[in-house]
């Protein structure tokens, strides 16, 4: 390797001006790229490939011939409802209904309303209809759609779509009447959360790896000391990253609530060699060494942990294509993409790049260097037993963690607090008792509307809510016993043929039929309509336990929704994330002994990986973050990132082992290579710190992942590491 390195330092610099052209080329490529990415915020891509839950989602929508359902809820201020205002509610569902690929619209003011012995359609308001409506919605009670709470007044549209595959340009639409209605205005929903997703993107892939450039820029600034090396440290990853994205639109794949972070996560590590690089080429410069020789001596010692590095944590990344999900593949498969572009410009052009600078300033003798030198002295100082204590220390902390750990992940848990879309939710909850729907599906073995299937259906319901797993329910019967209590006196089911048949027909004739988003008559199908206490696994568990208890020859219950396929995901974590953590270190541990031929070099660098592991699932569990499809990737992160610690401190104690003793070996690596490691692991874990800017929860809890991820793996890298070497390698 050494002649190849000769050779490249020299053609580096012999052909500058031919690798800078070629370098502007491609960047240019890369940013006429971006303008082709677009952004995937469909949920369908978190689910595995194989969900029976999604299949049964699908099968609803077809049986029902519907899409999404969407909540509205328009506040109308503390002033009384007069005509004007249920004039405006009647128009605006007017306008709503009118959108092609709307199916149906449940607002706030009712079709129709008593009128003698027989009703009135509302196609149109009159002034003398106002006391009629207001007090047939109260009698509808939760079934109305006229709210008030803590003295203020709301109109809630339920908007069902058509099963029709443009969804999102649909909600956009309807979403733009209400915000020209220029009253504040709630929305709940699972297509409505995959709408506000997209802002959202937009946001991070925006704002966090400029601001994760420059966390990391800062960082590497106060370990390295010179602010040009720290620049041209984090240059490649920059391209990595340009590189990745360009790559993307050109190819015509599309970011995701997950690969948003390939920028930030291509950033975040393969600046790793690069700073690596400068670290070591600056101490050679600074010790009077030209150029060329500079150069070469530092890819003699870096160069060939540098490809390591790249290549085990691409391998970290690609081990999540063994995950079921889409979202998870592309993930993987981004990120490899980019951590790969990254290494490649650390190569190639950071040489080019550092050979440009005639320079670089000395380190004062100032508090920096204090700084440094006790942090080395403190590391050092725990060589020996002492780091083997400390080891085992963290595995019996750690490991009870583990046991603790919750697999949970829902749609609404995925947003902070504070975001209007968690606000908006919790505020349609608060005021009408449901937030985010679901549905439970049901299936008889004759005629749907028989009074037998009825009281079923109605005992069903009343049980989920008194079990407290639901805080309301709508289904066809409900609706008809509302309608026979105020067109006939009767608050029940009714039992006479005669009335069910004109109710039905009186209903079935509207423009906006409520009935047929419950049932398909036909099929003798239908579903409920529950708004379940909370999103947890707990709730979810207990509502499909009750469904499989009620259910028996005659009918037959099954809940449906987003929530229950994301459950589904949750369950299948574990073991997906157990079959991708093997594959990691089976793959990395091969890696490791191939280059090295050596099984004491392979083993020992597993070791603070293995341990790093353990002490980021117990965090996990006693801070109570749950184990997700998304947080699961730090596991493969970890595993990618962290051996990078290893590979370097064991590639340079190899180096000066043929040099000297086993022991002077270890304390000269430590001194080459801590630095740089230190600054990487700081860096790294600061530029993660961006992420609380996310306004989604999960990035938080990925910043904290890493901080524990590379403070403990470099540690680990720096203190048991060289006394495995120095202690028990023959």
């Amino acid at each position: 390797m050494g002649n190849f390195v000769d050779r490249f330092a020299a053609t580096v610099i012999l052909k500058k001006k031919i690798f800078i052209i070629f370098l502007a080329c491609i960047n240019i490529i890369a940013l006429f790229g971006l303008l082709h990415l677009n952004i995937n915020t469909d949920f369908s891509l978190f689910m595995p490939e194989d969900s029976a839950e999604y299949a049964l989602y699908e099968k609803m929508n077809s049986d029902f011939s519907s899409g999404e359902q969407v909540i509205f809820l328009l506040d109308m201020g503390s002033g009384k409802v007069d005509y004007s205002k249920l004039n405006y509610l009647k128009d605006l569902e007017k306008k709503i209904s009118g959108i092609e690929g709307v199916k149906n619209v449940s607002g706030p003011v009712p079709p129709f309303i008593p009128s003698g012995f027989g009703v009135k359609k509302l196609n149109e308001i009159e002034e003398s209809d106002v006391k009629k409506i207001l007090e047939f919605e109260e009698e509808m009670g939760n079934l109305g759609g006229l709210v008030v709470h803590e003295g203020k007044n709301y109109g809630m549209f339920t908007v069902i779509l058509e099963n029709t595959g443009r969804n999102e340009k649909l909600l956009k639409e309807i979403t733009g009447i209400f915000e020209k209605s220029g009253m504040n205005f709630y929305a709940s929903g699972d297509l409505y959360l995959q709408l506000k997703i997209l802002d959202y993107v937009i946001r991070i892939v925006t704002i966090i790896p400029p601001l994760a450039m420059i966390l990391m820029l800062l960082v590497f600034r106060w370990r390295v000391g010179t602010f040009k090396g720290t620049f041209l440290a984090i240059f490649p990853a920059g391209l990595g990253a340009l590189w990745t994205m360009g790559f993307l639109g050109w190819t015509g794949n599309e970011l995701s609530l997950t690969s948003v972070l390939v920028p930030v996560f291509t950033i975040v590590m393969g600046s790793a060699d690069g700073l690596h690089f400068m670290s070591h080429y600056i101490d050679n410069r600074k010790r009077g060494m030209e150029k060329t020789v500079c150069m070469s001596d530092t890819l003699k010692k870096v160069g060939k942990p540098m490809v390591l590095t790249t290549v085990t944590t691409v391998m970290g990344f690609m081990s999540l294509t063994v995950v079921k999900s889409s979202a998870m593949q592309q993930m993987g498969v981004f990120a490899s993409i980019g951590v790969t572009f990254a290494g490649i410009a650390t190569w190639v052009f950071l040489p080019l790049l550092a050979d440009g600078v005639k320079s670089f300033a000395k380190n004062k003798k100032n508090g920096e260097t204090l700084k440094k030198d006790v942090l080395n002295e403190f590391l050092e100082s725990i060589w020996g037993k002492k780091s083997v204590v400390f080891s085992i220390v963290l595995l019996i902390a750690f490991i009870p963690g583990i046991f603790l750990i919750r697999t949970d992940l829902n749609m609404l848990s995925m947003y902070k607090p504070e975001t209007d879309i968690r606000k908006g939710i919790e505020k349609i909850q608060e005021a009408t008792g449901g937030g985010l729907p679901l549905f439970i599906t049901y299936k008889t073995d004759s005629d749907i509307f028989g009074e037998e299937y009825a009281d079923r259906v109605m005992e069903f319901e009343k049980k989920l809510y008194s079990e407290g797993l639901i805080t309301k329910f709508v289904s066809v019967y409900d609706i008809f016993s509302t309608f026979n209590k105020i067109l006939y006196g009767n608050s029940e089911y009714p039992k006479n043929q005669v009335q069910l048949n004109l109710m039905y027909g009186m209903l079935s004739t509207q423009k906006n039929n409520p009935v047929s988003n419950f049932i398909n008559r036909s099929e003798n199908l239908g579903r409920i309509l529950v708004f379940p206490r909370d999103l947890s696994g707990e709730i979810l568990d207990e509502i499909q336990k009750i469904s499989q208890d009620d259910s028996d020859g005659k009918i037959n219950f099954a809940p449906v929704g987003i929530q229950y396929i994301m459950k589904g995901m949750n369950d299948s974590i574990i073991p997906e994330q157990v079959k991708s953590l093997l594959i990691a270190v089976i793959m990395v541990f091969l890696v490791l002994y191939i280059s090295y031929r050596k099984l004491s070099v392979a083993f020992f660098s597993i070791v603070p990986i293995c341990i790093t592991l353990v002490s980021l699932f117990g965090v996990m569990g006693y801070a109570g973050i749950t184990l997700s499809i998304i947080t699961s990737t730090m596991a493969s992160i970890t595993i990618g990132v962290g051996i990078d610690y290893a590979i370097h401190y064991s590639s340079t104690y190899q180096l000066f082992k043929g040099e000297m003793s086993s022991g002077n070996a270890s304390v000269k690596a430590f001194e080459y290579v801590s630095k740089p490691i230190l600054a990487n692991a700081l860096g790294l874990a600061t530029g993660m710190t961006s992420l609380v800017l996310s306004p989604l929860q999960i990035h938080n809890y990925m910043s904290i992942l890493m901080w524990t991820t590379m403070i403990v793996s470099s540690v680990l890298s720096l203190t048991l590491l060289p006394t495995l070497y120095s202690r028990f390698e023959k």
